[in-house]
């Protein structure tokens, strides 16, 4: 689970439930947490991933097979949403991880395996899904799923699966939840 801004390349990943915090620089704002009903998503809303979109530069935030639209103008959900997932073809619902890289284009990211989504399209690019492990770690074999989760490979690196997801928006304020 990851959120991040164009042109940076990854942050980290965390999960703190239903709430969110709000950054300036490297200090919680006054008054956080706060529910993620804040942000005008349903209350107990856990979000899994979250990007920025290069393609129109809008804030997306996925939970399990749904997806919302962030204003950060406004600082809530845009009408008309959630949608479905699946609206991203090519990807199972439930990604672990979204991220808008710095070749403009899309990652989804689910269990060893990651869907490449060049510019603004919304399918699939065709060969994918590939290894992470492989493409994204430089591991030299084909890599196993330990029982936590993790990714054993001959890089010596493993994968990290953990919690707080962190967001840092256009205007430089960073979301935790």
């Amino acid at each position: 689970d990851r959120g991040e801004e164009p042109g940076l390349l990854s942050l980290c990943s965390l999960t703190a439930g239903a709430q969110f915090w709000v950054f300036t620089d490297t200090r919680a704002d006054p008054g956080y947490p706060r529910p993620i009903s804040n942000l005008g998503l349903p209350a107990g809303t856990v979000i899994g991933a979250a990007f920025v979109w290069s393609h129109n530069g809008k804030t997306y935030l996925f939970s399990g097979a749904r997806y919302w639209r962030y204003d950060d103008q406004v600082g809530t959900v845009e009408p008309g949403y959630p949608k479905d997932a699946t609206l991203w073809k090519g990807v199972p619902a439930g990604a672990d991880d979204v991220t808008g890289w710095n070749d403009g284009n899309t990652y989804f990211f689910q269990g060893l395996r990651y869907w490449r989504f060049t510019g603004g399209s919304v399918e699939a690019d065709v060969g994918y899904p590939r290894s992470a492990a492989q493409d994204w770690m430089y591991c030299q074999v084909p890599t196993t799923e330990t029982p936590l989760g993790g990714c054993i490979c001959s890089s010596g690196v493993p994968s990290l699966r953990a919690a707080p997801l962190i967001w840092i928006g256009a205007m430089g304020r960073a979301l935790l939840w």
